[in-house]
């Protein structure tokens, strides 16, 4: 490109065509064309390339001509000497030497205005260069009406965190992780109940608060026998670290409460039943689980599959 040994470079009829760096025998930076790809760059001082970026071409401005003034796209200008030049490459808030400025999506910039901007009323001199800046107050909306919910509210003990995944609703929009809210877990590792803490962020304050259990293992049977007459035997697989077991049988195959009855068996070494007084040649169906009681409360493993058995 050729240039005015100063890094600028003009059409014809005088209009901007080409912001650059004249560096030996080379100019650097913007060719500004009808819709250029590059889109930004940036002088130091001693005329040195600073920034380039790229992106879509919105419009131009050019600081150090002693008032900052606003060059739009094709505008004629003639700046001096010792001027460096910033073309905009996005919407929104940008900063030069002179102040904070603003650029309409259109290409235009807002002059002799008051505008809202990012929530805030925003006043522009003549030169399109912001000169007040009122902030609205934010306000913001509780917890305490969103919705929460968990992705699973009951897990298997295995040592390892259990982290379901949080969704947080206001009316039908749904918040975002990170943005509207944060998430904590305690109490996640272990046997019992563990908490969810949902705390407001942003636009959101408050917090909610929600459980989920966590349930110790199961066992399986190993053996199921009717050693003498009107008895049955079952053998079941340790399981370490709960506070002992449920022997659960019933005539009914479907467990129906009349015909159903529970045998809790406490110490986690006892690994046999025997329930004597049933009935004789009866088909009985039995089934396994395990306990642990924390705090008070009993939290249950799942069920063995269910075995059966005739007893003698």
């Amino acid at each position: 490109y050729g240039g005015d040994g100063k890094g600028i470079e003009y059409r014809a009829e005088g209009t901007l065509s080409y912001v650059g760096l004249l560096n030996d025998d080379y100019t650097l930076g913007i060719e500004i064309e009808e819709w250029p790809s590059t889109a930004y760059a940036e002088y130091n001082d001693d005329g040195s390339l600073k920034n380039v970026k790229y992106g879509i071409h919105l419009g131009w401005r050019c600081e150090g001509d002693g008032i900052g003034r606003i060059y739009k796209q094709f505008e004629k200008f003639y700046p001096t000497g010792d001027a460096t030049f910033v073309a905009v490459w996005d919407y929104g808030w940008n900063e030069d030497s002179q102040g904070k400025w603003y650029l309409n999506e259109d290409g235009t910039y807002p002059v002799d205005t008051t505008v809202t901007i990012d929530g805030a009323e925003c006043t522009f001199d003549k030169y399109g260069y912001l000169t007040k800046k009122v902030a609205k107050a934010v306000t913001k909306t509780s917890l305490s009406k969103c919705k929460a919910t968990l992705s699973k509210t009951s897990y298997t003990y295995s040592g390892k965190a259990k982290k379901p995944a949080v969704t947080v609703k206001n009316g039908k929009t749904t918040l975002k992780k990170g943005t509207d809210y944060t998430v904590t877990y305690k109490n996640n590792t272990k046997i019992g109940k563990a908490t969810v803490t949902i705390k407001g962020k942003g636009s959101y304050t408050g917090t909610i608060t929600k459980t989920f259990k966590i349930n110790p293992k199961n066992t399986t049977v190993k053996k199921l026998t009717s050693p003498k007459t009107k008895q049955l035997k079952v053998t079941y697989k340790k399981v370490s670290g709960v506070t002992g077991y449920q022997v659960t049988y019933s005539t009914s195959k479907k467990f129906t409460k009349s015909t159903t009855k529970t045998a809790t068996i406490k110490g986690v070494s006892k690994l046999s039943k025997t329930v004597k007084s049933l009935k004789k040649g009866k088909t009985y169906y039995v089934k396994v689980r395990t306990y642990k009681t924390v705090s008070g409360t009993k939290y249950y493993s799942a069920y063995t599959a269910v075995k059966k058995i005739k007893t003698k």
